[in-house]
């Protein structure tokens, strides 16, 4: 399956990168999951923070940043960083990166 990686925004601090698998499903797009990162540019840190998965229902973020500064939810968090470790290892072996 592709991925599509596009950069949806950017801000001082970071930018913001969404990385998805498509489907379809009754002619319309489906994300089977889309994942989005904040690059940190200065550390050049990825974090992963917005996880969608369409066939599932599911929308999650584990962190939001807003005028009052970045809410996070740490268990959350590490489980978004778990499953995109996986699936970035995943991804890397079907394009036979690895």
């Amino acid at each position: 399956m592709p991925v599509h990686i596009e950069i949806i925004d950017c801000t001082e601090d970071y930018d913001h990168i969404s990385l998805a698998h498509y489907g379809q499903q009754n002619g319309d797009a489906m994300r089977d999951p889309e994942m989005i990162f904040a690059l940190h540019k200065e550390s050049q840190q990825f974090v992963p923070y917005y996880y969608r998965n369409d066939y599932m229902g599911m929308e999650q973020y584990s962190v939001r940043w807003t005028e009052e500064g970045v809410l996070l939810n740490r268990r959350l968090q590490a489980e978004h960083t778990t499953f995109a470790n996986q699936w970035l290892r995943n991804i890397a072996a079907q394009q036979g990166i690895l």
